[in-house]
């Protein structure tokens, strides 16, 4: 609501405006007073009047239902400031735009997660990578696919021991640009309800950049399901 408008509703609460100090006025509607009580106000006689010898101020307003009243025009803004307006706004769509995709993007790589491949850090520095064969490969070695997936392929020496394999068959392949040193798998061993009660580890002397070692990892206790622990080398 504009100053001139608050002034309107208080007249129209039946104030008169003769003689009442405009800058109190201004002051009440800018702590936003509310008109009929400011009307109350002027009509108790306990609004405040030019002091004596002052020329009494003109209302710093007019009406709008008073004839003659007209709209306040606005200011027109220059060239430059349309220019800078458009190019702002250009610059907000682009920014929209840019989010809204990089969403779908998150939403894609979420929807078809990569199975293989997968890069571990490892202690040290660098990078290796470990992939895991898929499931269809268990079955085709005649191995008992609910003891293993879908954690890590395994190898029995008889068929009895198929719930308690006693390797862990993999691949680590070094992506650096330099050789590694006394490079371990380490596996953890647990049973169904969560409880570690062995270790599985491997380990070669040296593998060089781009090369890929298959490691065998021995376990040292029976077990229901293993997981990759860590991969640790020295430079």
């Amino acid at each position: 609501m504009t100053f001139p408008e608050w002034m309107t509703m208080v007249e129209q609460a039946g104030a008169s405006m003769n003689g009442v100090d405009m800058n109190w006025l201004q002051h009440q509607y800018q702590t936003n007073q509310q008109p009929s009580l400011i009307a109350q106000m002027i009509n108790a006689g306990h609004a405040p009047r030019p002091m004596m010898g002052q020329p009494m101020m003109q209302p710093m307003y007019q009406p709008m239902y008073q004839p003659g009243y007209q709209q306040p025009a606005k200011p027109k803004g220059g060239g430059f400031s349309t220019f800078m307006n458009i190019f702002m706004g250009i610059l907000g769509f682009a920014a929209i735009v840019g989010m809204i995709l990089y969403g779908l993007m998150l939403l894609s790589k979420q929807a078809n997660p990569e199975t293989k491949g997968r890069k571990l850090t490892i202690e040290g520095g660098g990078t290796s990578t470990y992939d895991p064969p898929p499931y269809e490969t268990l079955k085709a070695k005649g191995l008992d696919p609910t003891v293993a997936y879908p954690y890590w392929p395994v190898v029995y020496d008889t068929p009895s021991m198929k719930a308690a394999p006693d390797i862990i068959m993999g691949k680590v392949t070094n992506y650096g640009d330099s050789a590694v040193k006394n490079v371990t798998v380490h596996f953890g061993l647990y049973l169904q309800n969560g409880d570690k009660v062995g270790t599985a580890e491997d380990m070669i002397a040296v593998l060089e950049p781009n090369a890929t070692w298959d490691y065998r990892a021995k376990v040292n206790h029976n077990y229901d399901k293993c997981s990759l622990d860590d991969i640790t080398f020295s430079k």
